[in-house]
């Protein structure tokens, strides 16, 4: 799939649609894994697919940014399911995915993906070459894909978003890993990171 040109990967798939997203992030999480990942650029497309991610579902679990409630800074958390939250952790920008239902803050964080379209940009902003560590953490992806907290609250199911994920086929649940999340303090025996098992495109 990495030979696709940007015209054939967009006319080959369907773009993801709100319903698509409003389920529980434990739910959401696993359906988002070989989803391809899109960003509408002036000269160009970017894509990825994604390979590894991680739930954050809500009231009910300590690690995710709205158990405390709503605030200026998660408030993108609280909106409709399909939308984006992108929020800073120390000096990297990370990509959330808003599920469930208006109010509830959960979401899906984006942790590695596969790079497939529009490579070259992607290593220039990395500074990288190696294909196996350009997308291979949330602050990578957004770094290589240029999206910054300009993009908290953008809807990824309107005709004319920028971003947006094309719907590829499921991936079989044997197909799939479950761990802890990586990186947090609180709710660490929770199983909410979800990754392709076999793929050599994860966070390390």
């Amino acid at each position: 799939m990495t030979n696709l040109s940007d015209h054939q990967l967009l006319d080959l798939y369907p773009k993801l649609s709100s319903d698509f997203f409003a389920v529980s992030a434990d739910i959401l999480a696993p359906k988002l894994l070989g989803k391809i990942l899109v960003k509408l650029e002036a000269a160009g497309v970017l894509a990825g697919q994604i390979t590894e991610v991680e739930a954050y579902t809500g009231f009910n679990d300590p690690a995710d940014h709205g158990y405390r409630g709503r605030s200026q800074r998660n408030q993108s958390l609280f909106l409709e399911a399909g939308h984006l939250y992108v929020h800073r952790i120390h000096r990297y920008h990370c990509l959330d995915i808003v599920s469930d239902t208006e109010g509830f803050p959960g979401s899906v964080l984006i942790r590695s993906m596969e790079p497939f379209v529009g490579i070259e940009t992607m290593q220039t902003r990395r500074g990288k070459s190696d294909l196996a560590a350009l997308l291979t953490g949330p602050g990578k992806i957004c770094q290589a894909f240029a999206i910054d907290t300009t993009f908290d609250g953008a809807s990824i199911c309107q005709s004319n978003s920028q971003i947006f994920l094309l719907d590829t086929p499921d991936i079989p649940d044997s197909k799939i890993t479950r761990s802890p999340r990586i990186g947090i303090s609180v709710a660490k025996d929770k199983l909410l990171r979800y990754y392709l098992s076999n793929s050599r495109f994860l966070s390390r």
